[in-house]
C-alpha cells in the first residue's frame, strides 16, 4: 500500500481507495498515536545503525522492489529524495522479467557466475541503468557510499562490479574519490524493526521532552 506518509492519506493503487485518511482511522480506532513515514527512510536509517555508517558523511540508501525509492543520509539523518517513476520500467523484477523473458532472477545470477553470455548480458543492461540513476545523485551530492537494498541482492557482488565498472566510465567524480557500493544487510526480519524503531524514537523522544520540562 502507498500512501503519502506527511499526511498519512492513501494513494491511488489497485484495490485501493485513493485519499482514504488511513492513519486517522487508525488512530481513532486503537486510540493510540499512529506515525506514518516513508519506508526508505526507515530502512535507511537502519542500515545506518546496523552497519554503522559513522564514517561516511553522505549515504544513497537504494530501495529496489515493487517500486523505486530512495533516501538520503547525510551525518547520519535521512531525508527522503522522493526517487519514483521511470526506473520502475527497467530495474524492478518484475520490470526485467518482462524484458528478458526469465522467471528466476536468482537462476540468472548463478549462470552469470557460471559464465553464461545471457546472464551476463541482463546485468549489464541492469549497471547501465542503475549507473544513470545514480551519476545525478553522486555529482549532486558528493557522495561516498551507496547501499543496495531489495530483490536485487541475491549475490549482488557481481551486479555490483558492473555497476561500479560503469560509474568509473561515466562519473568523473566517482574517478576521483573512493565511492564505496555494498549490499543491504537488512533481513526482511530487520525490515520489520525498521518500522519499530519509528515507535521507539518517538516513545523516547516524548520521555526526554517530558524529562527537560522537569
Amino acid at each position: 500500500m502507498r500512501m503519502r506518509f506527511c499526511t498519512g492519506y492513501t494513494l491511488r493503487q489497485r484495490r485501493c481507495c485513493p485519499n482514504f485518511p488511513l492513519a486517522e482511522r487508525l488512530k481513532e480506532h486503537f486510540q493510540k498515536p499512529v506515525f506514518v513515514e516513508n519506508n526508505a527512510v526507515l530502512l535507511a536509517n537502519t542500515e545506518y545503525r546496523l552497519q554503522k555508517l559513522h564514517q561516511y558523511k553522505q549515504i544513497l540508501f537504494l530501495v529496489i522492489q515493487d517500486g523505486i525509492g530512495s533516501a538520503v543520509l547525510t551525518n547520519g539523518e535521512p531525508c527522503p529524495c522522493g526517487n519514483r517513476g521511470c526506473l520502475e520500467q527497467y530495474l524492478t523484477i518484475q520490470a526485467l522479467k518482462k524484458r528478458f523473458g526469465f522467471t528466476d532472477y536468482e537462476q540468472v545470477v548463478d549462470d552469470a557466475y557460471a559464465g553464461k553470455a545471457y546472464a551476463a548480458e541482463i546485468l549489464d543492461y541492469m549497471a547501465e541503468h542503475l549507473a544513470s540513476a545514480l551519476i545525478n545523485s553522486i555529482h549532486l551530492l558528493d557522495l561516498d557510499a551507496i547501499v543496495l537494498y531489495g530483490e536485487l541482492n541475491y549475490r549482488s557482488e557481481r551486479l555490483l562490479e558492473h555497476l561500479r565498472e560503469a560509474l568509473e566510465q561515466r562519473s568523473v567524480l566517482f574517478r576521483s574519490h573512493p565511492i564505496a557500493l555494498f549490499p543491504s544487510k537488512i533481513t526482511p526480519a530487520t525490515a520489520d524493526i525498521a518500522s519499530a524503531s519509528r515507535i521507539l524514537d518517538e516513545y523516547f523522544q516524548q520521555k526526554l521532552e517530558e524529562k527537560r520540562q522537569d
